[in-house]
């Protein structure tokens, strides 16, 4: 196992945030343009656009959920307040795996989906939430660094909407207590991003855990308020499942 790596506390979090928000800000803007000009190339050419489909708006969606991280950053406010709107949970994991698709893939990653795409909705700040789900995702994949299976399966417990994303990894060290800050066990990670998705979740009046078998894998269990006037309906399970070759 891997020591655990302290975060650089060599300057302060201020200067720390100005650092990071000037670095990426540039890069930003530059892939927002990149993205106008293929929305504009593919308006000129529709057969084109058939085949990208809906990517353009997801990229764009990112960039722009990344910018206002930025905005966050600048502010000194990492987590920043919610803007609660009803959510389908279903249809932000959907668009989540069409954005990573060819990231799963070079990692030989298979995707297993498993749940109703009518659960009831959540409130929830879209952006915020898919920094959760996207933070959970990657941890689960760079646990797989040979390939592996990723699995999501969302349902409804009682008055929650829940998410289990595992995978097939080494698990966690039991002494490891990865929601604190500057916790991790890899070299490149500042150990801030599982504390910040229990923090997030915590906005949301949610939960977070998780479970783990050394050899055999990890899964984080999330849990949501169902958004009230919501009701539960009885509806058949889809699975969905992708082998990135």
């Amino acid at each position: 196992m891997r020591a655990l790596q302290p975060v650089n506390t060599s300057f302060s979090s201020h200067k720390f945030c100005d650092y990071i928000a000037h670095e990426l800000a540039g890069p930003l803007n530059g892939m927002l343009m990149s993205v106008d000009l293929i929305v504009k190339y593919l308006e000129a050419n529709p057969r084109a656009a058939d085949e990208i489909g809906d990517l353009p708006a997801i990229l764009e969606s990112e960039i722009k959920r990344l910018a206002l991280l930025l905005k966050e950053l600048r502010s000194s406010r990492v987590l920043g307040d919610v803007n609660l709107q009803p959510t389908s949970l279903p249809a932000e994991i959907r668009e989540l795996l069409a954005l990573q698709s060819e990231y799963y893939e070079q990692g030989h990653i298979q995707i297993n989906r498993y749940g109703p795409v009518d659960l009831p909705r959540i409130m929830a700040d879209r952006s915020k939430l898919r920094q959760v789900l996207l933070n959970l995702c990657k941890n689960a994949v760079e646990a797989m660094p040979n390939g592996g299976t990723l699995t999501l399966r969302s349902y409804t417990s009682e008055e929650w909407v829940c998410l289990d994303i595992s995978d097939t990894g080494e698990g966690i060290p039991e002494t490891m207590r990865v929601f604190e800050l500057a916790v991790t066990n890899k070299p490149q990670s500042s150990g801030l991003g599982l504390a910040i998705v229990r923090e997030i979740v915590r906005q949301h009046k949610g939960t977070v855990s998780y479970t783990t078998q050394r050899g055999k894998g990890t899964t984080f269990h999330l849990k949501f308020p169902i958004h009230a006037g919501e009701t539960l309906e009885a509806s058949a399970p889809t699975v969905t499942a992708c082998l990135a070759r």
